[in-house]
């Protein structure tokens, strides 16, 4: 069987290394919801983005569709639809293929069509694979590109003179990798939620004890681990010293250190490094926001009101992108209503999206959206520097699991939101409705529950935090600093390092 390196395998080496590796070796996994979603749509873009240049540019113009490229065939037409050019071992389903006549020899130049507001760097990577493609076929590269993308189909003309050597240099490493009887190291990465193998790249990196479970460790940093002699998680606790307590500045935090998170998971212990200290105000406001990355809008703003014991809960939905003034609007009339409150939400999206906002309204309405941001409380920060758990990531469904919380629908997930709120917009369904706005009222009181625990991280209150059922607490205060005479004399050599190694 002739191999054939497709767009598949092109666009799954820039994601993941791992993932190229097993297509080219012929294994295959069952396709995510989210995968199934997202080819579904590129489909159908691809479609309309044909009908569109069609009633555009190339309207009464006999445009030839599912054609190998050749020059008699341009010498009749200036543009075709699903262009397959192949070039061993490489083969190609290019979205449209026009001819540039304002240049001698002619050029041809390749479209794509991409269904998101923005456009990556991959996709520029993949424009660049088929000029190549392109240029083995006619003797020429392409000196640009263009891509059409976004719900407009806005043009970006992409200059491919720089881009086609290294679209070259990758798919001199993808036949590499082919060849190789050795794949590549597994590597856990920000792609794998999306990925057909992430059940059993996962359970490998798990029986593996693999250090990429660590999200925060980068490739380069485990490369620069493996060459010190350690290769797994456990081996990366034994580096963790306690250092001396020193002055610092009133708003200092401690900057995150991967290798005592890798400490908490051996020991299954949560180890507390500094004093974390929430805002203290009369009203207490959780908040946690849906939207959809690629097409830039915001659908769903969940609000957990806490005011003196009382719980009040808020859901606004926005049908389209029309509506998402209108909700935003609606929270502000809500959260305005309060004089002394802070707003808890988990990671940067939510901040980002008052920034956003910000943008789209009046100057007094703006100001009153950047007043907002300065009472936010971004409650991921603190497992960042000061709290790590037995956890290997700190997004909101580990911690708060860990914590004892549960969704009701196990597999609700930001991914999983995204895929019932397309589904959704296809048939506007009011049981998938019902799920995202239960799953994100259940995010929201998730953050009532972590909130409550950082609140009780204090040296005095450890004796309540065991009564529910959480990992013992240890506070690194607490701990006797390595002195520095002791590690260069090497009392603090690892010998379970080696041990392990061995």
């Amino acid at each position: 069987m002739t191999l054939q390196i497709d767009n598949e395998i092109f666009t799954d080496y820039l994601k993941c290394e791992y993932k190229a590796y097993l297509k080219l070796k012929g294994n295959r996994g069952q396709k995510t919801q989210f995968e199934k979603l997202q080819n579904r749509l590129l489909v159908e873009y691809r479609i309309r983005g044909g009908e569109h240049l069609l009633s555009s540019k190339y309207k009464n113009e006999d445009v030839p569709a599912d054609i190998s490229p050749s020059e008699s065939t341009f010498q009749q037409c200036r543009m075709a639809i699903n262009v397959t050019a192949v070039a061993s071992p490489f083969s190609a389903s290019i979205d449209a293929v026009a001819v540039s006549s304002s240049s001698t020899p002619a050029q041809y130049i390749p479209v794509q069509f991409v269904p998101k507001e923005s456009v990556s760097k991959d996709e520029k990577l993949l424009l660049s694979f088929w000029g190549s493609l392109l240029g083995k076929k006619f003797g020429r590269l392409p000196a640009f590109g263009r891509i059409f993308h976004g719900e407009n189909f806005r043009s970006v003309k992409v200059n491919l003179h720089h881009l086609i050597p290294k679209a070259g240099h990758v798919m001199e490493k993808i036949v590499a990798l082919s060849e190789s009887n050795d794949g590549p190291a597994l590597l856990i990465n920000k792609y794998c939620q999306t990925c057909e193998f992430e059940v059993a790249c996962r359970l490998t990196a798990l029986e593996n004890d693999d250090l990429s479970l660590l999200p925060s460790l980068k490739q380069k940093d485990i490369a620069k681990l493996n060459d010190r002699g350690i290769f797994t998680v456990t081996q990366y606790s034994y580096t963790f010293r306690p250092r001396r307590k020193r002055k610092r500045p009133e708003h200092y935090r401690n900057p995150h250190r991967p290798e005592l998170k890798a400490l908490a998971i051996r020991e299954n212990k949560v180890y507390v490094h500094g004093t974390p200290e929430l805002p203290q105000s009369k009203v207490d406001i959780y908040v946690d926001v849906e939207g959809i990355p690629d097409s830039c809008y915001y659908y769903l703003i969940g609000l957990l009101i806490v005011d003196r014991g009382c719980h009040r809960e808020h859901s606004l939905w926005a049908n389209g992108p029309d509506e998402q003034l209108d909700i935003f609007r609606s929270f502000l009339n809500l959260v305005s209503g309060y004089e002394d409150y802070t707003i808890y939400h988990y990671g940067r999206y939510e901040r980002d999206y008052l920034k956003r906002m910000a943008k789209n309204l009046d100057n007094k309405t703006a100001e009153t959206t950047k007043n907002l941001m300065d009472r936010c409380c971004n409650l991921l920060s603190y497992f960042h520097s000061e709290i790590y758990l037995p956890t290997y990531s700190n997004g909101l469904k580990a911690v708060a699991n860990l914590l004892g919380f549960s969704w009701t629908d196990p597999r609700a997930s930001g991914i999983q939101s995204i895929v019932w709120r397309k589904q959704w917009e296809l048939d506007a369904s009011e049981v998938l409705k019902n799920k995202l706005k239960q799953y994100n009222m259940e995010d929201c009181r998730a953050l009532v529950k972590v909130r409550e625990f950082i609140d009780t991280l204090k040296p005095d209150e450890a004796s309540a935090i065991a009564e529910n059922n959480i990992p013992d607490v240890v506070f690194c205060e607490a701990l006797k600093p390595a002195s520095r005479f002791k590690f260069l004399t090497g009392e603090y050599a690892l010998p379970e390092i080696e041990a392990i190694h061995k």
